[in-house]
């Protein structure tokens, strides 16, 4: 039997036509059907082999480009944008919190932490901060409320109706503390300028000895009474 050359062989379809492309390419469409079976198939990209397994991807994984005006692209799209963006803040908020948090108990952060204040009551942003000692610093509205001296006095022969605690001028104060006298008989209401000696004008009632004290920013607004006429009450007002 003599040999058959390779370049004699032409495949054609069930028409007679030709397989190749005329460059000698195969050149073949497949009709889709659930029957066909065509056995095993490699893939190659550019004449590398199409990736199939899990993992990392290298140069022959297959890519997939969507178009630009496809809305699922678009939505993946935007979704992406916005969740890096949130982890791009969630990262830097993570990094300053770093910096402003000591670690070793020695040595400062490098920031530090502020508070804000609301800013339609004035308010204005303030960093936490120590003194010396470590300390913490308060800054009080107003400025310092400290008490710098204090007065004793006492009010004596106190009538039944109401009479201002501080017969003297006015003082401006923070705080007044005071007794009824132990040698009293009756009460003491202590109060505005509405009580009286037989307390319906309300206020604190102060027995023989008892005490009273009141945050409060002048003796003016003090008053007394006594429910037996000429008692007497003792006070001390800090300044």
């Amino acid at each position: 039997m003599a040999n058959i050359g390779i370049s004699t062989i032409k495949l054609v379809d069930s028409d007679g036509d030709p397989l190749d492309n005329g460059a000698g390419e195969l050149q073949v469409v497949l009709n889709a059907s659930s029957a066909v079976n065509i056995g095993d198939v490699d893939l190659e990209f550019n004449g590398t082999a199409a990736s199939v397994g899990a993992g990392s991807q290298d140069t022959g994984t297959l890519r997939v480009t969507l178009a630009s005006d496809d809305a699922l692209g678009a939505l993946i799209e935007a979704h992406t944008l916005s969740a890096k963006d949130s982890l791009d803040e969630i990262e830097s908020a993570i990094e300053v919190l770093e910096l402003t948090v000591g670690t070793d108990g020695s040595t400062g952060p490098s920031k530090c932490m502020s508070i804000g204040g609301t800013v339609a009551l004035g308010g204005a942003i303030q960093e936490i901060a120590v003194d010396t000692d470590g300390h913490l610093q308060i800054d009080i509205i107003g400025g310092p409320n400290y008490i710098t001296s204090l007065v004793s006095d006492r009010d004596e022969d106190v009538g039944t109706t109401a009479e201002n605690i501080h017969t003297a001028a006015n003082v401006s104060i923070k705080r007044i503390d005071i007794q009824a006298s132990p040698d009293n008989t009756g009460y003491i209401y202590v109060g505005d300028s509405g009580v009286a000696g037989d307390g319906s004008g309300g206020g604190i009632r102060l027995a023989a000895g008892d005490f009273y004290s009141l945050d409060i920013d002048n003796t003016a607004d003090v008053y007394v009474a006594a429910s037996v006429d000429q008692e007497d009450v003792y006070y001390t007002y800090f300044t």
